[in-house]
């Protein structure tokens, strides 16, 4: 169902009148597509909420839906081939889908008249010396204006190799290649510079940036009825030795720093949402879309506690301490639940919408969450008894996530909030009111990360840029722009490394200065 979408989008075609595309338009499409495929339950159903009123005189044509998605589709390809500077990639083998991340596949790049450029041209090598390894991101990809790195594997003596990426390097950024979809989770080992991202190609990947040049372990999944799956969540342990995966078959699996299978936890219905180790390392929680939460001993792989208090999917899950923990979902109150008993202790109610995201402060005092209804909530947990102790509501539309900033909490404690209406805002919680509000994004924001020392705060969004800011005094410092959307971004445990995992399949990692 499409609603707020009451801007009128068009471009300059040298008409009287601006093809104008409202919400009300895309929907009767979408119900009349319902009604063509014999679908009459669903369009009774969709023109009821929608609540669909159908005009006296509308010719739609047969098939609109499906010829406008083609058409669309089309553009989108032309768009694609398109670079920045101009070039436009030739000879692309991927094909194009409306529900996959297309990534190129092209044999030569048409660069401004004509100028072919081949990854032998530019690495000096010859064609010949392109390793065949056989292996997921051995091969030496091609892009416009950057160079190509050659890779090679070494064999460790089990299936697994260690393969050299093909990263591509600046001064300060390095570009890690060869996932084939989209990242959706990346997450900085605790005690080193490893970096995990997980893909919706069914597939995560370790690297290990501690050397030159960069390596990375493949942890493969098994993929669904012959199509890939995604790696929704992943989380290292405490002592970072262990890595937890989280995957739309929803079986969640460890995995040793070296990348090693441990143990595969299967229980739910449906796909892994959310995924955390607790404090002590000894605990895994897993939340679903079947709407259940189960507490894994990490040891044995055997169910500590299963929880089935939501109505709706389960959206995100944080520790308290190393045996109780919050947890949120599309529909219905937050619970706190502890491993000793089956039913959460208590039901914190006030949002109206989903919550989409839940986390405690340092000392487990404070839970802040923030939600589809615009609203961030802190919530002051004492003695069994909680206290809503602040809700910011000056976020125009939803507020799709939040932060604790880690520096100075107990003297500053901040949180902040990113929102669909393109801003971020850092709030006091000591006064309960907002110090800044960060603008520079045109698009929603949907992921960011305080560096360890609270002085930075990074920012993602889907209009292809990554922005840093100073938590003091609100400042814009740098941005990192690219042509595609960030889907999540994190720090490294010293601070001095930035992730982004890309709508692209890279990962991108930006040294920052001090």
């Amino acid at each position: 169902m499409v609603t707020e979408m009451n801007q009128s989008a068009g471009v300059d075609l040298g008409m009287e009148q601006v093809p104008v595309v409202t919400a009300k338009h895309i929907n009767e499409l979408i119900l009349h597509y319902l009604v063509e495929s014999g679908y009459e339950h669903s369009a009774f159903v969709f023109a009821n909420e929608t609540e669909y009123v159908a005009p006296e005189s509308v010719e739609i044509p047969f098939g609109s839906l499906v010829s406008f998605l083609q058409k669309g589709l089309q553009f989108y390809a032309i768009e694609t081939h398109v670079k920045l500077d101009g070039s436009v990639v030739a000879d692309c083998e991927e094909p194009f889908s409306l529900v996959n991340t297309h990534k190129c596949k092209s044999k030569r790049l048409q660069a401004g008249a004509g100028t072919l450029t081949t990854a032998a041209a530019q690495t000096g090598a010859s064609p010949s010396s392109s390793p065949k390894n056989g292996n997921e991101g051995a091969a030496v990809t091609v892009e416009a204006n950057q160079t190509a790195a050659r890779s090679t594997s070494t064999n460790l003596g089990d299936d697994s190799k260690m393969e050299v990426d093909p990263a591509k390097s600046s001064l300060d950024t390095t570009l890690l290649g060869g996932h084939k979809a989209e990242i959706v989770s990346c997450s900085w080992n605790p005690e080193s510079d490893i970096l995990a991202s997980g893909s919706g190609d069914s597939t995560a990947r370790i690297w290990n940036l501690t050397s030159s040049p960069s390596t990375y372990r493949l942890l493969k999944h098994p993929q669904i009825e012959g199509e890939n799956q995604y790696i929704k969540s992943l989380d290292w342990n405490a002592s970072g030795s262990h890595l937890a995966t989280g995957t739309s078959d929803g079986i969640a699996r460890i995995w040793t720093k070296q990348g090693a299978p441990v143990l595969s936890l299967s229980k739910h219905k449906g796909s892994i949402m959310c995924l955390k180790w607790n404090p002590n390392g000894n605990y895994i929680l897993t939340g679903s879309e079947d709407k259940t939460m189960v507490v894994w001993d990490a040891q044995t792989g055997e169910i500590v506690q299963q929880y089935n208090c939501h109505s709706g999917v389960i959206l995100d899950v944080d520790w308290r301490n190393a045996t109780s923990f919050a947890s949120s979902s599309a529909r219905g109150p937050i619970c706190i639940c502890d491993l000793k008993s089956k039913k959460p202790t208590m039901r914190l109610e006030g949002h109206e919408s989903e919550v989409n995201v839940i986390k405690w402060d340092p000392n487990g005092l404070l839970l802040a969450s923030c939600s589809d209804d615009r609203t961030a909530k802190v919530w002051d947990i004492k003695n069994d008894r909680v206290v809503c102790a602040h809700t910011f509501a000056e976020h125009t539309r939803e507020i799709y996530t939040l932060k604790w900033s880690p520096g100075l909490f107990s003297a500053n404690p901040l949180i902040a909030t990113g929102s669909m209406d393109t801003t971020v805002k850092l709030w006091d919680v000591n006064v309960g009111k907002c110090t800044y509000t960060l603008k520079h994004h045109v698009g929603p924001v949907i992921t960011l990360s305080f560096s360890p020392d609270g002085t930075y705060l990074a920012t993602g969004t889907n209009d292809d840029s990554v922005a840093l800011w100073s938590v003091k005094t609100g400042t814009l410092i740098r941005t990192y722009q690219t042509d595609t959307g960030v889907n999540e971004v994190c720090w490294n445990n010293n601070g001095t490394r930035l992730a982004a995992g890309y709508r692209d399949g890279t990962v991108r990692v930006f040294d920052i200065k001090r």
